[in-house]
């Protein structure tokens, strides 16, 4: 296809760029258009991007022909921006700002996040597309340095200086010029043109550049950041050297959208249908009995509570509490909970919440030979029927947290069978033996399984083909009142030496100890305070914390107060070790952290590694380096708090409906 003679500049957005040229160029090269600094900035109020939001009133007055149509629902963009600088000052006193340098003192993950950021700022997205955190972050650190975003669709000025020195450079002197509209063509002689000339008279909507032996194209689209250079190897790296341009070499999958890949098109496209069938969703996990098998209503409020709580607004729920996962230890706090057990047996169902009714249930905690599994089985089935029968529950929905409750799954008389595994539980330390076949045995049976991380649905997609992750949600405004003024950072901390390093959750076996140490003796003059309960089989490991005289154990705290223990906090940790267990784990303690405004330093935890503000130490020495970069270079709060702020427990049980009604269909 000769591109030249069809004019086909630019490739369709559903069709490689390689595949595009195929035949004619065997390279394409994704080219960033620069953000800028002035040297000169005579501006008093500059504005760092030139597109803004304008109202239809606002429209109609810039654009008369609007003034004739019916308002419509859309956001409407300007390019009109006295306090933008124009082309010319950008030509004469700017200076490049590569987004590397962005990406750096953003903390984004890659460039693809900067692509989305700038593409949100100007409404270039669909709604579900748009990535208006991302464009926070962006504008947090362009508006405190004054750096200036690129302007979108068109070469800007110093990209224009660019093409016009590599282009003298190459001798690629005789050159055409073409809108976008491929109305107009401009023949160009850069030996009889100065720069200033040939950035003056290369237009906004002039898309297409290229040479009259076409070795070399230049290429724009409209909402652009970015363009496109095209030649043939070896000559493309060329061209890339002599104008020094910034980007990356396409791959043959490479597309327009290039920012998202496959997975995540696929993904947002599907919560845009989501979204759209919401409305039948409406009788969904309403006015329901909800049996929900699940850990001790009395412990730490975990994804099950929060999921429960906001489910009970509308149901009712049978909260079961916990069915023994492992063999207990002949430790006092195993045998003090066995105690517990049994005394609590003896209760009646209670209600502990509007519409939450509780039931201690009382079964062997081994699962190894049938005999046992039988037993457990008849004896809970007659301790949750009569609850049920109490409660008048009718035609239940039973959802399963607990793997162990998969003996009684499909026996209580449930309409639907949901199991929402958040955890590898077979890899807890002193998994009880034959837990592994009760889970399988569970996956296959349910009608449906949730799971909260991406190494979850790999390992359990192929028992049950309705296998959805929905990841973890945050009760955002608990954790947000730790930037409440009134909020009082607690006496046990508020005098301790800075910085103050910290955590809170469970001090089990999966935490790195030995990481915690090397963190307090790293940060000698500063304080490490550790909230939560030590478990049975983390009370060997811990002990390698002993006399390190600047960790501070607080233990277990109310639910109530851990937002002003954060707010005390310099920096947040979440130090996992590596292992089957926690590379499935989507730590509920990050995204309160986040909530908090927090920083968090993390070890390599896929489900964490996702979230922004969180800093990745694949290594000890790297995990201590990155708490050094995060005390160094502090994120205001509110930045770090809201970029969590959507990701509710709301959300998540919206999303369950979701999921529900359509698998209903």
């Amino acid at each position: 296809m000769d591109i030249f003679i069809k004019k086909l500049f630019y490739p369709d957005f559903e069709t490689s760029f390689l595949n595009h040229f195929k035949g004619f160029y065997d390279s394409v090269f994704i080219a960033f258009s620069p953000f800028f600094k002035l040297a000169n900035n005579e501006i008093e109020n500059p504005s760092v991007q030139k597109s803004h939001q304008i109202t239809y009133e606002q429209l109609k007055s810039e654009v008369k022909e609007f003034a004739k149509i019916p308002e419509f629902k859309a956001k409407i963009f300007s390019q009109k921006n006295e306090n933008y600088p124009d082309d010319k000052a950008i030509a004469e006193s700017g200076k490049i700002i590569t987004w590397q340098e962005i990406k750096e003192k953003a903390l984004f993950k890659d460039f693809g996040e900067i692509n989305k950021a700038l593409k949100t700022s100007i409404g270039g997205y669909r709604e579900v597309f748009e990535k208006s955190k991302l464009l926070e972050k962006l504008n947090f650190v362009t508006e405190k340095e004054q750096i200036f975003h690129p302007n979108e669709g068109n070469f800007a000025p110093l990209v224009k200086i660019q093409i016009y020195k590599t282009l003298k450079y190459l001798n690629k002197t005789e050159i055409l010029v073409i809108d976008e509209y491929l109305e107009t063509e401009k023949e160009l002689d850069l030996n009889t043109i100065s720069l200033d000339e040939f950035v003056e008279k290369v237009k906004v909507k002039d898309y297409y550049i290229y040479p009259k032996d076409k070795s070399i194209l230049f290429s724009i689209d409209w909402d652009s950041f970015f363009f496109i250079i095209c030649s043939n190897q070896p000559s493309i790296n060329e061209v890339i050297k002599a104008g020094n341009f910034e980007g990356f070499s396409c791959l043959d999958t490479t597309e327009h959208s290039w920012e998202f890949t496959k997975e995540e098109t696929l993904s947002l496209l599907e919560l845009e249908k989501q979204m759209k069938e919401k409305k039948t969703t409406s009788d969904v996990l309403r006015g329901r009995d909800i049996v929900c098998f699940s850990h001790d209503w009395t412990g730490d409020p975990l994804s099950k509570t929060h999921l429960m709580r906001v489910l009970s607004r509308e149901n009712r729920i049978l909260w079961i509490n916990s069915l023994a996962n492992r063999m207990p230890t002949a430790s006092t706090k195993d045998l003090s909970r066995i105690v517990k057990k049994l005394k609590s047996f003896t209760e009646p169902v209670r209600e502990v919440e509007k519409n939450i009714f509780v039931l201690n249930p009382l079964a062997i905690p081994a699962y190894g030979t049938e005999a046992v599994r039988k037993f457990n089985e008849q004896f809970l089935l007659r301790q949750v029927k009569k609850a049920m029968r109490k409660l008048d529950f009718v035609n239940p929905l039973n959802i399963i947290f607990n793997p162990a409750a998969g003996l009684l799954a499909g026996k209580i008389g449930e309409t639907e069978l949901v199991y929402y595994c958040v955890d590898e539980y077979t890899a807890f330390t002193g998994a009880a033996k034959g837990l592994r076949e009760i889970e399988e045995n569970l996956f296959k049976k349910v009608d449906l399984v949730i799971v909260s991380a991406e190494k979850l649905y790999e390992s359990k997609k192929d028992f049950n083909p309705n296998t959805f992750i929905i990841r973890h949600g945050v009760d955002f405004a608990h954790f947000r009142t730790a930037l409440d003024e009134k909020t009082e950072i607690p006496d046990e901390i508020k005098d301790l030496p800075k910085p103050i390093i910290g955590f809170h959750g469970l001090l089990a076996d999966w935490v790195d100890f030995e990481l915690i140490k090397k963190t307090a003796e790293h940060f000698a003059d500063g304080s490490i305070v550790l909230i939560g309960k030590i478990t049975v089989d983390a009370e060997r490991k811990i002990k390698i914390l002993d006399n390190v005289k600047n960790i501070h154990f607080l233990g277990r705290k109310p639910y109530a107060e851990l937002p002003a223990f954060c707010k005390g906090f310099d920096v947040a940790l979440n130090p996992f070790e590596i292992s089957e267990l926690t590379l499935a784990a989507n730590p509920l303690k990050v995204r309160e952290y986040l909530a908090a405004g927090l920083e968090v330093v993390s070890t390599d935890i896929p489900e964490v590694r996702i979230l922004d503000f969180c800093r990745i130490g694949e290594t000890h020495e790297d995990f201590i380096r990155q708490i050094e970069a995060s005390l160094a270079n502090p994120l205001p709060k509110t930045i770090v708090s809201d970029s969590i702020k959507a990701e509710s427990w709301e959300a998540r049980i919206d999303e369950l409906r979701g999921i529900m009604a359509k698998n209903k269909k």
